[in-house]
């Protein structure tokens, strides 16, 4: 890149701060020095390219994890809280079956004197104690998670962040602990005692017209779960699919049987042109290891290995004020035909675009457009450089369009310059070594011959080409995998939730049933009686979760690819498949009921 140029903007600077200086009173008169400096030069201060000046903090570094992963975590903890609050309705409906089936000890204790405000403090006793337990359990777990967690998040061997459990995280833990166990045991604990205990005694055992009025509620917190659940088997699809399309993208290039390597002479002493002469070497010598098909070297690899900007004017489509900004990319002899990139106009750039003749590059089709409009580029000028330095290429090729940074972006507008044409040899390229077979059966065969050519310079980063474009989604994978998790354990508790809630009606109305049974009614319609009460439930929690789910997913707008957050097929799926699993979990209960003895049944209390 042109030093001079309004795009070279790379410097980071630390300082300390006196100790009778504020953050803000640094970050005021840095900013007016910044300014000045802007202003001494021909940049535009409006101009977008020119960057903002901003203080951080030392302590948390330029480390672009927190940009880059903050929206996603909080769509985790969201979904995490989504999974707690289906857990904690499970949690209360079943402390509600239990605190109905205790409605007669209840009423004894209320006839011996014990006040309703003793009783409902010992539920809520005995509430806070089975949050405590699940707090303490999830805190011990958690240990090992959020390790798998942090590995998962910085599998690119970048500075991970460091992660434990500490005061904040405990006292944040005994906080949802407390409020989960107060919240969703008072219900059941109000409900237990808000009957008078004089019909309850009178009633004996037989308590299912009160219990049966106070689970009504019950079924409202499977209603609930069942509304959650749509929220997150929708956001989970969606993340999924994004996966799923990104992983067929079309990159522009053959990534199948190519190892990639790095090496950087210039570390070690190199200058041009000894750097173009060990670029050639190590290229020519690779070429003769056995399975090795095509060999070539550039700046930067295809895909995650960063990019270069610079700016160009054309005669004819701008003016020297007005430069076209393109990502320059520098490669060697059988670039293209190692990465089978089509040639689609004039020639690649090979082995006569030497330092002593005529500058060249090859454009791709983005370029035709942004550049050209759509004209015949062949034999036109290109005027690189600076005003007192112009270096005028002629445009040889056009090439298909290659994403380069990263899979979600579209390929940039590229030109492509021959390595030894370059007044700046770059001092580390990337080798892509394309194999007959299997590219990591040669990865040793490379070592050592980079190593025989110079042992000072080592080979670093060998990996697949394929493994690269793997890493490239690995966040897109760990979160699709994890809101998948979340996803099927928040369906599993909430049937659970609905076969629980089926169940206890089905207790409650055995003698119902009996009486129906005994009457002639078919065990098939016993099954649809129950099932139906089962799809009612189910039903409702889709008329909640449905529109919920529409409004909620519009947030996921910048985690899709290709994808509308409002996407009627993942919609549908997910409504689909919360019918079909709790319909089959209240099925249990169903055919239990319809085998209900009527003799046994007319006998129960």
């Amino acid at each position: 890149m042109d030093l001079n140029s309004n795009l070279a903007w790379w410097l980071t600077v630390v300082g300390r701060l006196k100790p009778e200086v504020t953050r803000e009173q640094a970050s005021a008169e840095v900013s007016v020095l910044f300014a000045r400096s802007i202003g001494a030069t021909d940049a535009d201060a409006n101009d977008p390219t020119v960057p903002r000046l901003q203080l951080e903090d030392a302590a948390k570094g330029l480390n672009h994890l927190r940009e880059r992963f903050s929206k996603s975590l909080w769509l985790l903890m969201a979904m995490v809280g989504v999974v707690l609050l289906i857990a904690s309705a499970n949690v209360a409906a079943l402390l509600l079956a239990r605190a109905s089936a205790r409605q007669r000890e209840v009423a004894t204790r209320m006839s011996l004197g014990a006040r309703r405000g003793r009783v409902v403090r010992q539920l809520l006793t005995e509430s806070l104690v089975l949050s405590a337990i699940g707090g303490a359990t999830g805190l011990v777990l958690s240990q090992w998670i959020t390790q798998f967690l942090v590995a998962l998040l910085n599998r690119r061997g970048a500075v991970g962040p460091s992660v434990h459990i500490d005061s904040r995280v405990l006292m944040f833990a005994f906080g949802v602990s407390i409020v989960c166990g107060l919240a969703f045991g008072l219900a059941p604990a109000l409900s237990a005692t808000r009957e008078g205990f004089l019909p309850m005694l009178k009633q004996g055992g037989a308590t299912s017209s009160l219990s049966g009025r106070r689970f009504r509620f019950g079924k409202l917190l499977v209603t609930s779960q069942v509304a959650l659940c749509v929220l997150l088997l929708v956001t989970s699809g969606l993340l999924i699919q994004t996966l799923q399309r990104l992983q067929s993208v079309d990159l522009g290039f053959n990534k199948d049987r190519i190892a990639t390597f790095m090496v950087r002479p210039g570390m070690n002493g190199y200058k041009t042109p000894v750097l173009i002469s060990y670029y050639e070497e190590l290229q020519r010598r690779i070429e003769g290891i056995p399975g090795v098909h095509s060999v070539t070297y550039s700046q930067y690899g295809p895909i995650g290995q960063g990019m270069s900007s610079s700016e160009t004017y054309v005669p004819g489509y701008n003016t020297p004020e007005k430069k076209t900004q393109y990502f320059r990319h520098i490669v060697g002899d059988d670039y293209f035909s190692s990465l089978q990139i089509p040639v689609l106009l004039g020639r690649a750039i090979g082995a006569q675009d030497t330092s002593t003749a005529k500058h060249v590059v090859v454009i791709n089709e983005k370029a035709v457009k942004e550049i050209f409009h759509g004209d015949n580029p062949i034999g036109r000028q290109m005027v690189m450089g600076s005003k007192e330095n112009p270096n005028p290429c002629e445009v040889v090729g056009v090439v298909r369009d290659v994403r380069y940074a990263h899979i979600r972006d579209d390929a940039p507008t590229t030109v492509y310059f021959p390595i030894e044409q370059m007044r700046f040899t770059p001092s580390q390229v990337s080798y892509l070594v394309r194999s007959a077979g299997d590219p990591k059966t040669v990865f040793r065969d490379i070592s050592a011959t980079a190593l025989a050519l110079d042992p000072n310079v080592p080979v670093v980063d060998m990996v697949t080409e394929e493994t690269i474009v793997d890493q490239n989604l690995y966040m897109e994978k760990t979160f699709a995998a994890l809101s998948g998790a979340f996803a099927a354990v928040g369906l599993l508790l909430a049937c659970v939730g609905l076969y629980g809630t089926i169940a206890y009606t089905v207790v409650q109305r055995t003698n119902e049933i009996g009486v129906r049974l005994a009457l002639g009614a078919a065990r098939e319609r016993i099954v649809m009686m129950v099932l139906r009460e089962a799809l009612i439930v189910v039903v409702c929690g889709l008329a909640i979760g449905v529109p919920a789910a529409w409004a909620a997913t519009g947030v996921l707008k910048a985690q899709l690819y290709g994808l509308s957050p409002h996407d009627a097929a993942t919609i549908a799926l997910a409504m689909i498949s919360i019918l079909l699993v709790t319909l089959a979990a209240g099925f249990m209960p169903a055919r239990r009921a319809s085998k209900i003895d009527p003799m046994v049944a007319l006998r129960y209390e």
